[in-house]
Order: structure tokens, then C-alpha cells, then sequence
């Protein structure tokens, strides 16, 4: 929701006085907010910046980098602060990885015909949980994400699109 209200300051930043009729940047930054709300494809946006006058192409870059840094940062914090809900209380998160921590010193107990079936069996799931819970990549956080947080990360995507 942050990240629309970001995009609509950029809009209106963009926006010249009441009495001029608005650019053509200004239309395309209008059609790529109404796409990133729809769930658009943003190439024809894209595609429409190439044909536009160079000064026109300059002012909108301009906008766009003016605002980047505040949506970026925005979207790093919000990131940041999903990925700490994510993993539920951290406590349960420690009692979790220290049991699969005992389970495989356990196994290290055992002879090494049974250990090797163990290992095979139930160690390598051990250690791909623990790397999931110790290393959890972006993929996985996007996916544990709410909608809120994947609509500001298509945003700004869309808006790095522009900067290219």
C-alpha cells in the first residue's frame, strides 16, 4: 500500500500545473501505476518510453531516479521486517534447529552400517530443514510473503524497469 502511495507522489510529482495539458511521460508513469494495480505487462510501457522525444525521455529518467532511492529503501525495511515475521518467535525457531541439531549428533552415536542408512534416510532432510531454517533465501521469504509485500516488490520492479 506504501509503495502505491510512493508511485503516486512520483505521478504527481511529474505532474506540470492544472493549466498545461499533461506530458507523455506523465501518461506512461499513469498507464505503468495502472498496470502494476491490474497485474499489466509492463513491455508495451516500456516500448512506448523508446518512442518518446529525447527531453521528455531525460525529465521522466529524472523523476524516476528522484524517487528510486525512498522506494528501494522502503521495499528493503519491509523486506527485512517479513523475513523476521517469517520464522514465527524466535524461540520456537532455536528449539527447532537445536532438536534437529541433536537428532544428527545422535546418529553419529551409531555404528556405521546403521548410521549410513540413517544418514540416507533422515540426514540429508535434516540438513536441507537446517539450511532452510539457519539460510532462508528471498525466494522462499517472497513465497511466506503477504500480497501487500509482493505488490510493492512488482512496483518496484516495474520502476526499475524504467531505469534501464
Amino acid at each position: 500500500m506504501k509503495v502505491f502511495f510512493i508511485l503516486s507522489l512520483v505521478l504527481l510529482s511529474v505532474a506540470k500545473p492544472s493549466l498545461q495539458a499533461a506530458t507523455y511521460g506523465d501518461e506512461l508513469l499513469a498507464a505503468l501505476q495502472s498496470r502494476i494495480d491490474r497485474g499489466g505487462d509492463f513491455s508495451e510501457v516500456y516500448d512506448a518510453v523508446e518512442d518518446l522525444p529525447q527531453p521528455e525521455i531525460n525529465n521522466l529518467y529524472k523523476q524516476v531516479e528522484r524517487a528510486w532511492p525512498r522506494l528501494k529503501e522502503k521495499y528493503n525495511s519491509n523486506f527485512q521486517r517479513a523475513a523476521k515475521n517469517a520464522s514465527g518467535k524466535a524461540s520456537e525457531h532455536k528449539k527447532k534447529i537445536r532438536d534437529l541439531r541433536s537428532e544428527l549428533a545422535a546418529m553419529k552415536s551409531l555404528a556405521d552400517a546403521p548410521m549410513k542408512t540413517a544418514l540416507k534416510k533422515r540426514g540429508m532432510p535434516i540438513l536441507d530443514e537446517l539450511r532452510a531454517l539457519l539460510l532462508p533465501g528471498p525466494k522462499m521469504m517472497l513465497e511466506k510473503s503477504n500480497d501487500a509485500l509482493k505488490k510493492e516488490r512488482r512496483g518496484l520492479i516495474a520502476i526499475a524497469g524504467l531505469r534501464d
